[in-house]
């Protein structure tokens, strides 16, 4: 006959407990399934454009947004992609690319973004990095040393294709 361990019983009684509070909650949705490529990147688009927005036109030369890429894979949703653009905006003489970035930082904390972050990679220049609730991500940063640009990488929401449609076409 075998005897059954006080330590395990209890450990039972306690997983149990926690499953049965779990079960009345709906498991959330993943961030993105809802949305088709399109939207997704839409979305992608939306978000780069108004960082756009945020910088004085008066200085703005140049704005060239790639309309076209090629899917990425992402991990939050099974055989999810993700739409990544980019946009890179171009002044007419050159900006303190820093002061730059800290400016729109300071403005998409107005947004109340799910992840803001501001960090220096390679003791370069200042980038920042944000998250958004929906799951999109935004990298913005002045790289060039000579301050005359501004990158602004976009990531959608993380989807699944529909069927028929390729990770390996560009959208």
């Amino acid at each position: 006959m075998r005897h059954i361990r006080p330590v395990a019983v209890v450990a039972a009684a306690l997983l149990l407990g926690v499953l049965a509070g779990c079960a009345d909650q709906p498991a959330p949705e993943p961030s993105g399934t809802t949305m088709t490529v399109e939207e997704a990147k839409a979305r992608a688009l939306q978000l780069e454009d108004d960082v756009v927005a945020m910088i004085p036109a008066e200085i703005v030369a140049n704005v060239d947004q790639r309309t076209k890429m090629r899917l990425s894979n992402c991990e939050e949703v099974e055989d999810g992609v993700t739409w990544p653009g980019e946009t890179v905006v171009t002044f007419t003489t050159a900006q303190d690319g820093d002061a730059l970035v800290q400016s729109i930082k300071k403005k998409l904390e107005a947004t109340d973004p799910a992840r803001l972050e501001l960090d220096r990679p390679s003791d370069k220049y200042d980038r920042v990095s944000v998250g958004t609730k929906d799951g999109a991500m935004l990298i913005i940063s002045s790289g060039a040393d000579d301050g005359l640009t501004l990158t602004i990488a976009s990531y959608s929401p993380c989807v699944q294709l529909a069927e028929g449609q390729s990770r390996f076409k560009d959208y």
